[in-house]
């Protein structure tokens, strides 16, 4: 994202009050080279809570002093594996011995700095593949980090997929209600504003673009409100695109 525009983004939440943002979408942002510049603009700024999601297989020593002084708060692995041979099946192209070493370092040496953030996590996104291996990561990996999340697997194109990967166990939730229009946006590179994370269906969904109009327009706009108002109200089915997502959590 260029810098003015993610400026602009930050300045204009300022003025209302934002408290939280998530440096990432669907991309790994630590392939963004300058990303210690942007965390530090939302610390200089007040921005309370400031989160980054990675994979981990960038996170090399450089990277870590970098953002263990750029005044980040949260900082999300995604592994979903405690045995290499499951990482494989499910994150194909990467290292589970480097990430997991990648991120062992970057905690010691937040514990050598005497640093309480950013706070860390490893995410376990539980599917066929790997449900057995839960106590195994959590036992693991305790000593290591302040937090771990296991969270159901849900697809980002549930239209084209089976229920496959879901886990034998998954637990169903008959009474859905997206909670997403009340707590975010997303503002893609380009300047494309989502109400929610999931890509591959909020795409369609687009109420926006923050190159052309505030942040808070959008926010009150009147897809936002027609939005939160079918889900509030549980009829989410009439909109196409949340009725085929929410097959993920129903």
């Amino acid at each position: 994202m260029e810098f003015k525009l993610y400026k602009k983004i930050i300045d204009e939440g300022k003025r209302y009050g934002l408290s939280s943002i998530g440096l990432d979408q669907e991309g790994e942002p630590l392939l963004v080279r300058d990303l210690a510049r942007y965390i530090s603009y939302a610390r200089d700024n007040k921005i309370l809570d400031i989160m980054i999601n990675t994979n981990g297989l960038l996170l090399d020593k450089d990277k870590t002093e970098e953002i263990l002084n750029s005044g980040l708060t949260r900082i999300h692995f995604s592994l979903d594996a405690s045995k290499e041979t499951t990482y494989n099946k499910i994150r194909l192209g990467s290292d589970f011995k480097k990430v997991v070493k990648n991120i062992i370092y970057f905690c010691e040496r937040k514990k050598e700095l005497k640093k309480d953030l950013p706070v860390t996590r490893v995410s376990f996104v539980r599917m066929s593949h790997n449900e057995d291996e839960i106590g195994e990561f959590v036992d693991f990996w305790t000593p290591h980090v302040d937090a771990i999340a296991v969270q159901e697997y849900n697809s980002p194109f549930p239209a084209l997929t089976s229920e496959l990967y879901y886990s034998k166990d998954r637990v169903r939730n008959s009474d859905f209600k997206c909670t997403q229009p009340w707590f975010r946006v997303v503002v893609l590179t380009d300047g494309m504003v989502l109400p929610c994370c999931l890509l591959g269906m909020s795409l369609k969904m687009a109420i926006g673009n923050a190159y052309d109009k505030s942040i808070y327009e959008l926010w009150n706009s009147e897809k936002m409100m027609e939005l939160r108002a079918l889900h509030k109200e549980g009829r989410y089915a009439e909109n196409a695109t949340c009725a085929v997502c929410a097959r993920n959590f129903t």
